[in-house]
């Protein structure tokens, strides 16, 4: 008896004893557990908003760069802005112009919008009224802008002038780089917000206003909510540190809330984490203790755990899911470079059947990639393993293809500051690159032109003199040619100097002598380049001013025909134009040659590699003007030949 109550105490005793330890290790692991949870969705949140920051970030970077290259109309940046917005959260997109107090009356001139158009530069009074803005040294102005809601942006208005922007207008241009306002009001917005400014400099490093785009806190708490499926998010801002970096950066953070500074401010995300699955964990212990078998709980547990291991693989895919809705190609990197997972974007980008998990990022086969280029994305992968960001253009050009992509690898660091993931971005500016070179070209062709346009002006001015006798006749001659220069310039300024039409230039330069519908052209429409277009407006001037006072317009019945087309001549293409009088007086070879014809055979000769015919017909003055057809095309790849036209 004695034995068996010892052998009952002890399984009582042991069991109690089992019971309270699997009890204590089922409440541990509960507690572990829902801290891990809380840790998870407040990095997720976290990471939310600061992808959403950036987003709102690269937007302004990329406003800035267009009003760097000086190129962008209204409607250009409206279409850009549209198309950015409508896939991102992003309130608004501007740019503001610094006018200074003596720009201030000829900037005012352009306004076409009221109540700019009335008020000038204006600002809101103490009542919200709209009134004339008060003299002062600067002012940045609202010049282009869009907001997502549809409401008009107010140009003309001081941005300044508003509560809470100046300051950090003033941070940005004096820094010279991206700050964040404190959270300010909006007036189309219900929830305050902040506004992204980043200083816009010109090629000569000038500043000349500020690229702008702002957020609400509510879309960043809801982008947030939605990544990380907490059941609120509160984001507050502070002034950050005085050893706190310009770009994000971690900082000291409880279990529900991190921080970070980012564009010149300390951002606070704090999270209300959604219910856990608690009630499963309570029951798991009740029966753990009443049961007091040890296996029941270690079953419950391991139960638990794979409930755990789902909600954190929700967590993941929710994350996977915001990726694939941004539109640069992303992807999540080991601290090594070896590749954890790609969005949707980049997974299109490398459409080779082959799936980059598990591959080094540097091996990726970009188009046209080189071994330098691999070589620097091990070092910027190196370098972001070590805590940096970087961020560079990686310009990859193959024999017929060229891509620029805009790289950027960051860390992602955990709570202990260790470097847990790389997070790589990378954006295509192609289309930025080309049209900057493309106005380089532009500007070097336009220089050429207008140097040999003042060598043209001077040897006309020379000969022209030479060759008539009094004051008056001279001043007449050259106003004429000049003229025909100028409407050549003026006609090849709206193409942008990158051509003209041989049809629109017969046309515009016969029109001065054409008073009795007497002229007749036809020919294909044929575009030519910026030297070949003066050329031709010149001889097409100086041919309808002889017809004028001594061929075929001298007279009521005379007539003129002038045709064009492509012939080929000796097995090569030639550009060929006729000019044919008919119906005036009887023609006469002069006695000796005049300015205009040898004009028109010295520059169609010297350049244009050509060749001008004249012919003094007794029943009429003809010219055959040819020249290589590759003497004549567009410096820019555009359409030679079209459908042909008549005048």
């Amino acid at each position: 008896m004695t034995t068996r109550r010892l052998l009952a105490t002890l399984i009582l005793f042991g069991g109690v004893g089992l019971t309270l330890l699997a009890g204590w290790l089922v409440n541990s692991y509960n507690q572990t557990s829902k801290d891990q949870q809380i840790d998870l969705q407040t990095e997720n949140a976290t990471y939310a908003v600061r992808v959403a920051l950036d987003r709102v970030a690269i937007g302004v970077q990329a406003i800035r760069a267009l009003y760097a290259s000086d190129w962008i109309t209204n409607e250009q940046f409206e279409r850009f802005a549209r198309q950015l917005t409508s896939t991102e959260a992003i309130r608004s997109l501007g740019f503001y112009r610094l006018v200074t107090d003596a720009e201030r009356a000829q900037y005012e001139r352009r306004f076409d919008t009221d109540p700019a158009r009335t008020l000038g530069i204006w600002q809101l009074d103490e009542k919200g009224a709209q009134v004339t803005a008060p003299r002062k040294a600067v002012y940045f102005v609202v010049e282009a802008g869009y907001l997502l809601s549809g409401a008009q942006p107010g140009y003309g208005l001081d941005v300044t002038s508003l509560p809470g922007r100046a300051e950090a207008i003033a941070e940005a241009s004096e820094k010279s780089r991206l700050i964040a306002t404190k959270a300010v009001e909006f007036q189309d917005a219900r929830s305050p917000g902040v506004l992204l400014f980043a200083p816009v400099r010109d090629r000569s490093g000038n500043e000349i206003g500020l690229a702008a785009g702002s957020i609400t806190l509510s879309d960043l708490s809801n982008i947030a909510r939605l990544a990380s499926g907490v059941a609120s998010i509160d984001i507050s801002l502070s002034e950050p540190e005085a050893s706190t970096d310009s770009q994000s950066k971690p900082a000291a953070s409880l279990r529900d809330r991190r921080s970070f500074a980012f564009a010149g401010q300390n951002w606070t995300v704090a999270v209300t984490p959604a219910p856990l699955a608690g009630a499963l964990g309570s029951w798991t212990m009740i029966l753990v203790v009443v049961a007091g078998l040890a296996a029941t709980a270690s079953v419950l547990a391991y139960l638990y755990s794979l409930e755990k291991a789902a909600e954190v693989n929700e967590a993941r895919a929710r994350l996977a899911g915001m990726l694939n809705g941004l539109g640069p190609l992303a992807w999540l990197l080991e601290p090594d470079g070896t590749i954890v997972s790609a969005n949707r974007a980049a997974l299109a980008a490398f459409d080779d059947g082959e799936s980059p998990v598990g591959k080094r990022f540097a091996t990726l086969p970009f188009n046209g990639i080189n071994a330098a280029q691999s070589e620097q994305i091990k070092q910027a992968v190196a370098a972001a393993d070590r805590r940096e960001d970087v961020r560079f253009d990686l310009d990859m050009e193959s024999t017929d293809h060229r891509q620029v992509l805009d790289l950027w690898i960051r860390p992602l660091e955990s709570r202990r500051g260790e470097v847990t993931s790389l997070v790589v971005s990378a954006v295509d500016v192609t289309d930025r690159y080309e049209s900057e070179e493309t106005q380089r070209l532009l500007m070097r062709e336009l220089d050429h032109r207008m140097k040999n346009t003042l060598q043209v002006i001077q040897a006309i001015i020379r000969r022209t003199a030479k060759s008539h006798d009094s004051v008056e006749k001279f001043e007449q001659s050259l106003i004429g040619r000049v003229n025909a220069m100028a409407r050549a310039h003026e006609l090849l300024a709206q193409e942008r100097w990158m051509g003209a039409d041989i049809g629109t230039i017969i046309q515009q330069e016969s029109v001065n002598f054409d008073v009795a519908e007497a002229i007749r052209s036809s020919g294909p429409r044929i575009r030519l380049n910026p030297k070949a277009a003066l050329s031709f407006a010149l001889a097409t001037h100086e041919l309808g001013t002889n017809a004028l006072k001594y061929g075929a317009l001298s007279t009521p019945n005379g007539k003129v025909d002038i045709d064009w087309a492509v012939e080929r001549i000796e097995d090569e293409p030639r550009f060929v134009l006729r000019w044919k009088e008919s119906g005036g007086p009887p023609v006469e070879p002069p006695t000796r040659q005049g300015f205009g014809s040898m004009l028109i055979e010295r520059s169609i000769a010297y350049e244009l590699d050509g060749k001008a015919t004249i012919d003094y017909r007794r029943e009429g003055f003809t010219c055959t003007i040819s020249a290589p057809l590759n003497a004549i095309r567009p410096f820019a790849q555009e359409p030679l030949l079209a459908s042909p036209t008549q005048h």
